[in-house]
């Protein structure tokens, strides 16, 4: 997620995200001082893969935050903004919503300019245990560096 100049996260959680009646799979979900992202991982964790965003939603967009539960027990976090509707699964929804409403009563106004972008690149690196030899490679490489066996 970039982050624009002035913008401070606020929380960061890894999610099974998914709107209703539909999967998206697994992402990420970043609540900033300005807007909420909801961003998938890539497919393969290969250093060219990024991860795709979902949803970027402004705060003042979002209309309610509740909890959702499962067997009365609280299990998800439930977001609208206009006619978007997404399920989050976090592990404490209540901190998330409480989080959600600081952050949208201290959020700046639509007016205030928008400075440029800090760009960020984040990469994922995976090692794998060779099954012949026991070291750790990079996953991409497709070979041990060891023994030369394939991963």
């Amino acid at each position: 997620m970039l982050l624009e100049a002035g913008e401070t996260e606020v929380r960061h959680e890894h999610v099974v995200p998914y709107r209703f009646g539909e999967t998206t799979g697994r992402g990420s979900v970043y609540l900033t001082n300005r807007r909420l992202v909801i961003e998938s991982t890539p497919s393969r964790l290969l250093p060219s893969g990024a991860p795709a965003t979902v949803a970027d939603l402004p705060l003042r967009t979002l209309t309610n935050a509740t909890v959702g539960s499962v067997l009365r027990r609280p299990r998800y976090l439930a977001v609208e903004a206009g006619n978007d509707r997404f399920r989050l699964d976090v592990v404490h929804p209540a901190d998330w919503v409480r989080a959600l409403k600081d952050a949208k009563a201290t959020a700046p106004s639509a007016h205030s300019s928008a400075p440029a972008a800090t760009h960020t690149i984040e990469r994922h690196i995976v090692k794998i245990r060779c099954r012949h030899c026991g070291t750790l490679s990079d996953e991409r490489h497709g070979r041990c560096a060891s023994c030369g066996a394939a991963l």
